[in-house]
């Protein structure tokens, strides 16, 4: 977790290797990795190298789920130092834009890696879900979205940039006692094209699902007449001063 970097440093560098070469990552990383226990995971975030190019990414296994949107912000580069992408936006909502050729959608977002049993092998994507609910509850409608968290796809891939976007809609029962919203995070891939991870479905309350009763949706009018009004203190201090 953001151990594996050398950030900001790495955002000003084409070469990456009079700051942080990769075989000082090869040594660090190769050595937690031949400590882990057969079925042993290891989750590495945030780092200006990639795992897939260690000798013994082949031997392990790639863990992905529908929570799992990305590998991090810090700008990637290859096993020789050179730059492979440019990361933009808040470390909660970053995108990437392609530098070099040899970087690939999976580079964006694998950073869970598991080390199978003794004799079995490694490469395969494994998807981890069953502590999700993924199928859609019975007896639901779909009865409004909810605000996208993160990018515009469409600005992204016209910017040619990886990025990623939060998409939820709120589902109801016909008696509206039952609400739900299913989640789902898509990304923009580097061939312009938007795929979607995965959905996961959360029960929540009339709150959580933005439905208000009439007392609730009238208390923002309510607010904004009593602090207009003489009874409040912003009020009176605006009349103390003469403004």
């Amino acid at each position: 977790m953001s151990v594996f970097c050398q950030y900001p440093a790495s955002k000003q560098v084409q070469n990456l290797n009079f700051i942080y070469p990769f075989s000082l990552f090869d040594k660090l990383a190769s050595n937690l990795v031949e400590n882990l226990a057969d079925e042993g995971m290891i989750c590495i975030m945030n780092s200006n190298h990639l795992f897939r190019d260690l000798a013994v990414a082949s031997d392990f296994n790639v863990v992905r789920s529908p929570l799992i949107v990305g590998n991090g912000f810090i700008d990637k580069f290859d096993s020789r130092g050179n730059r492979l992408t440019t990361s933009f936006g808040n470390k909660s909502c970053y995108s990437h834009r392609r530098v070099a050729d040899e970087i690939v959608d999976d580079d964006f977002i694998d950073c869970i890696f598991k080390k199978p049993r003794a004799g079995k092998n490694g490469k395969k994507v494994l998807l981890c879900d069953n502590f999700l609910r993924t199928k859609q509850p019975t007896n639901l409608e779909k009865i409004k979205p909810l605000p996208n968290h993160g990018e515009c796809l469409d600005t992204a891939i016209v910017e040619n940039r990886v990025a990623m976007m939060r998409s939820a809609d709120v589902y109801a029962s016909a008696d509206e006692d039952d609400y739900w919203v299913k989640y789902e995070w898509i990304k923009s891939t580097l061939s312009g094209d938007k795929v979607g991870l995965g959905n996961w479905w959360v029960p929540v309350s009339h709150e959580g699902a933005g439905i208000l009763t009439a007392s609730q949706a009238a208390q923002p009018a309510e607010l904004i007449q009593y602090l207009d009004s003489k009874k409040s203190i912003g009020s009176k201090l605006r009349r103390f001063f003469g403004r």
